[in-house]
């Protein structure tokens, strides 16, 4: 639920006693948010993430979150997707949320290039294409962990993913986060018992450099529940609220 320059994550469900992780337990969960972003302009927008999948692997369950934000087109294809992982049967174990795979960088990288390309009215050939993406080896992956158990000013592991391509580096980190403590809070869906965390994320992309401090509150069997991304100055430049949760 952000651009290359600000990523936001949106994730998850309704609380259930038998899970504590912050993910919906049903495929199909719907959650609606309002997102509000200053930059690069002043915009509002519809973000919807859907509960499209959930597996187990290796002893963890995995649930695939997809997001779509309404541009007042239809679109079948997300705009992104972020995945979530808790070890199976253990409602006290951290949650993964992965907002962006190499994979996925790959993909936005290609997709930058077609449309810097475009955008000065050139063509790529499919076989020109397969060159590019063949050097486009991301590294890392962007990660939030998140501790039901944890006490405050404990600690959340960094995580960064990076790539370069040609003349084109990118990077995406997130440093510095910790927990805050347990707070309620209240939005248009309802009141929330949640676990409050900060965290700050960079974002480095040629000449480009974006830097936001993140407070974010996530609800044991939901998720994120909101988001604010500030400034160095503390002005809020985005912020995220959950709005309305459909259940299937």
């Amino acid at each position: 639920m952000k651009h290359i320059l600000s990523l936001a994550l949106a994730a998850m469900l309704t609380a259930t006693a038998a899970s504590a992780q912050y993910y919906p337990a049903k495929v199909g969960s719907v959650l609606k948010y309002t997102s509000q972003s200053e930059l690069p302009e002043p915009t509002t927008h519809t973000v919807t993430v859907t509960a499209d999948s959930i597996w187990q692997d290796s002893g963890n369950t995995y649930v695939r979150l997809e997001s779509h934000t309404e541009t007042g087109t239809l679109k079948t294809v997300p705009d992104s997707y972020s995945t979530a992982m808790s070890k199976t049967g253990d409602p006290q174990a951290p949650t993964v949320i992965t907002l962006m795979s190499p994979e996925q960088m790959r993909e936005l990288m290609v997709n930058t290039i077609q449309n810097e390309l475009a955008s000065a009215g050139q063509m790529i050939s499919p076989s020109d294409l397969e060159q590019i993406m063949a050097q486009i080896r991301p590294s890392g992956k962007l990660q939030l962990t998140i501790d039901p158990t944890a006490e405050p000013e404990t600690k959340i592991p960094a995580a960064s993913i990076r790539v370069n391509v040609a003349t084109m580096n990118v990077s995406i980190h997130i440093s510095g986060g910790k927990v805050l403590g347990q707070e309620q809070i209240t939005t248009p869906a309802g009141t929330f018992d949640c676990i409050k965390i900060s965290y700050i994320m960079k974002t480095n992309m040629a000449a480009d450099s974006l830097k936001l401090y993140y407070t974010a509150w996530y609800a044991p069997g939901i998720g994120m529940v909101k988001e604010q991304g500030c400034d160095k100055k503390g002005k809020i430049v985005e912020q995220e609220e959950l709005v309305q949760m459909l259940r299937p």
